[in-house]
């Protein structure tokens, strides 16, 4: 299997990935397949390693300490400086202990260090450490020689270890391997255990541990007829029932050839030029439909065959699964390719459990099936029949299946009513709830009062969302609180623009939060108003902090009303993700409350206020948020008075301070009729500027405005662009350029607002 032909897949695999350290295991293992060089991913492990919060141990070492307590100040040497004295070094560094030395025959090797260690000849090391310890780190072929060596120069013979490892070096076992508690947990129904290369036995005496004896059944396959005669013993003493068969696992009955030792310590490999052949059989034919909980494999490289013989049993049993992903490089992206392609809403890990390269454990515990990752989407609905269909359906059409769809029908009376109640017929995911009209933010708190996702979305029902949106957002929140994304914004018929979060893409929490905090509402340092999108709609939440973010709000109003859930909602949550990918197709409509006159505005602007100030007042950044707080109510109030409240035309604030350095006696073309354009407008008309032309790229209501290409036909000595974003200017100077106009004429500066 390439990966390059699965890389979407494989992109689906890593976003799931549930915490850092899986993710970095990814990158190191993926690095090893791409680049083959050890030294590489032996550093990124041990950075890994060293996130672990329990100290590693080297057992081997104490047990030799036990026995010789003398020995324990005594200092160390490495004796090797290859790739078994390397690993000795790294495990003896990651369990905190002092090396002094590493010596090796190479006299070219003398004067070089490694990690800070220096490298030594042996006679310096005769000379300076004779009474000390020794640990002997070398392939086998050359243990005996250097232990000869050694004992020649005058070491103790106490005094020089060998690892019983059989590769030369000392490593440390990690513990927690398949049965790490904050992964997986044991079914309260009792454990059915498949310990698919089972050695011993062991693991499934570990599973008995790990589920406090409340194991139902072991299927143990193990091929190599002396552990299985050991595995038999084991099993035994279990006190539950256990079949144990002699085969390896594979797709089907067949058998397989395999090397003992395939290459540089990856362990033993399924090989066709194998020189050992065995019998192996599939979990399916061997299971044939029984129960199965967790299955673990750890089957020399036949781990992918082995998956594609438990088809049907993961399939119907949906079981723990713990994959070693070590045998072959490959392994890393197909077996996680393999298993992704099965849909099965599974959670996924990766864990090492040896300071050496083997014991990768890919680990699936329960996903979203069960609804520990079900969504909950609420749509209030008001009198939008004309968009509903096309709204409804783009949520039917998500490829995040896990959900339900809450409808709360406001007092709809257009039609609109029938409209919900056929799409709850049609779907049982659909939740259908009729109310007298209590306003948007009434219908969004009944929506999220019958919610009982573990997660929670909101879209109007005038709008529409892309069908990967869910999925997206859900793959990515991982430990956050809330993931934020970009909207197609239609501002007006037929325009569209692209409104992102101005904060760069990543996970914001503790100091990246608070940044956050300070400048969500209002950016004094830039003078950015809503630096976080305003929407409620654009974002994921967690439905637990969304419903008691609700219980404790008392505000219903026409203006910001999903602003007021937000900014309260986040308060209270912890870390935050933002997203530029956009999904979110906001409508025009031209009748909705929004754009439409609103006499009460001043009232409902009032009533946000006093909604937000309670939890702003009790928060650490108090000062920040309220000062941000006031100025977004200031300008918001200038914006009402402006327009939202349907005041006349010559009863204006300005909003933005207009520089007019250069105006004066000059033929003026304003170039942009948004918000900052009508506001220089208008300010140029009173002030008696020479406004000869005023363009826009976009087509407005006003007549007043044309199009650019009028530029051409209009005397003129100044182009003045009215826009607040830099991409913009660039954009409108590109299409100035592509007119032949020259651009020493144009003029921009970065708009001021007034308050």
């Amino acid at each position: 299997m390439q990966y390059k032909e699965n890389i979407g897949i494989l992109n689906r695999f890593v976003v799931k990935l549930q915490d850092v350290e899986s993710e970095k295991l990814f990158d190191a293992r993926f690095s090893y397949f791409v680049q083959r060089d050890k030294d590489a991913f032996y550093a990124q492990l041990d950075e890994i390693l060293m996130m672990r919060k329990q100290p590693l141990t080297c057992g081997w070492l104490e047990q030799y300490y036990n026995r010789n307590p003398q020995n324990r100040e005594k200092r160390i040497v490495i004796f090797g400086a290859g790739e078994m004295g390397r690993l000795s070094c790294r495990t003896l560094l990651l369990a905190n202990r002092i090396i002094d030395c590493i010596c090796d025959n190479n006299q070219k090797m003398d004067g070089l260090e490694y990690q800070g260690i220096p490298i030594r000849n042996a006679a310096y090391v005769y000379q300076h450490f004779r009474d000390d310890l020794v640990i002997i780190a070398v392939s086998v072929k050359y243990q005996i020689e250097i232990y000869h060596q050694l004992i020649a120069a005058g070491f103790q013979e106490t005094n020089i270890l060998m690892s019983a490892y059989g590769g030369g070096g000392i490593y440390s076992d990690i513990p927690g391997q398949y049965f790490d508690t904050t992964i997986v947990t044991p079914d309260q129904n009792g454990e059915y255990f498949v310990d698919a290369g089972c050695f011993n036995g062991d693991t499934s005496l570990d599973c008995k541990k790990w589920c406090a004896g409340n194991l139902k059944m072991v299927y143990a396959f193990e091929p190599d007829r002396r552990n299985y005669q050991v595995c038999q013993k084991n099993l035994s003493g279990l006190g539950c029932e256990f079949e144990l068969y002699e085969a390896g696992v594979w797709s089907d009955q067949t058998v397989i050839r395999f090397q003992e030792d395939a290459g540089p310590r990856w362990g033993s490999c399924v090989s066709d030029a194998g020189e050992v052949s065995i019998t192996a059989d599939s979990i399916d034919h061997k299971l044939n439909g029984r129960k199965a909980t967790y299955i673990k494999m750890d089957v020399e490289g036949s781990e992918l065959e082995a998956l594609k013989g438990s088809i049907r049993t993961i399939q119907k049993y949906r079981p723990k699964l713990a994959i070693s992903v070590y045998h072959k490089p490959e392994d890393i992206f197909e077996i996680p390719i393999f298993l992704e392609k099965l849909d099965l809403g599974y959670k996924y890990y990766l864990r090492h459990y040896q300071t050496r390269m083997e014991e990768t454990v890919f680990i699936c515990s329960a996903g979203n099936y069960g609804g520990d990752m079900k969504l909950s989407i609420v749509v209030p609905v008001y009198n939008t029949k004309a968009c509903l269909k096309n709204c409804l359906q783009s949520i039917m059409e998500q490829t995040w299946r896990d959900m339900e769809i809450i409808i709360v029908d406001d007092g709809s009376t257009d039609g609109s009513s029938e409209i919900c109640q056929m799409f709850a017929q049609k779907d049982d995911r659909v939740i259908y709830i009729k109310q007298n009209n209590k306003g948007s933010f009434n219908a969004r708190r009944t929506g999220v009062e019958r919610a009982s996702g573990e997660f929670l979305m909101f879209v109007d029902s005038d709008d529409w969302i892309e069908k990967e949106m869910a999925e997206f957002l859900i793959l990515r929140i991982k430990g956050a609180d809330m993931v934020t994304s970009g909207v197609y914004y239609e501002a007006r018929p037929g325009v569209v623009t692209l409104y992102l979060d101005q904060y760069e893409e990543g996970e914001y929490q503790d100091e990246g939060r608070q940044f956050l905090l300070k400048s969500m509402l209002y950016d004094i340092d830039t003078d950015t108003m809503q630096r976080l999108t305003p929407w409620i709609w654009n974002k994921l939440y967690r439905t637990k902090l969304a419903k008691q973010v609700y219980e404790q709000l008392e505000t219903n109003n026409a203006f910001a009303d999903d602003g007021v859930f937000l900014y309260s909602y986040l308060i209270y949550c912890g870390a935050v993700k933002v997203f530029h990918q956009c999904f979110y197709h906001y409508q025009y409509r031209e009748n909705s409350i929004f754009h439409g006159k609103n006499s009460h505005m001043l009232t409902d602007i009032n009533k946000a206020y006093l909604a937000l100030l309670p939890c702003f007042e009790k928060h650490m950044l108090k000062e920040h948020l309220i000062q941000q707080l006031q100025r977004w109510i200031t300008i918001t109030t200038v914006m009402a008075i402006n327009g939202g409240m349907g005041f006349s035309q010559q009863i204006q604030i300005p909003e933005f301070m207009l520089d007019t350095d250069g105006l004066k006696g000059k033929r003026v073309v304003l170039y942009g009729a948004g918000k900052v354009g009508k506001d220089y407008y208008r300010q140029l008309k009173k002030m008696g500027y020479n406004v000869v032309l005023w363009v826009d790229s976009n087509e407005t209501e006003d007549e007043n405005v044309k199009r650019p290409q009028e530029i051409l036909h209009t005397e003129h000595d100044i182009i003045l662009i009215a826009v607040s974003r830099p991409e913009y200017v660039e954009s409108i100077q590109k299409s100035l350029r592509d007119l032949g106009v020259s651009e020493e004429k144009t003029l921009w500066k970065q708009p001021v607002r007034v308050l």
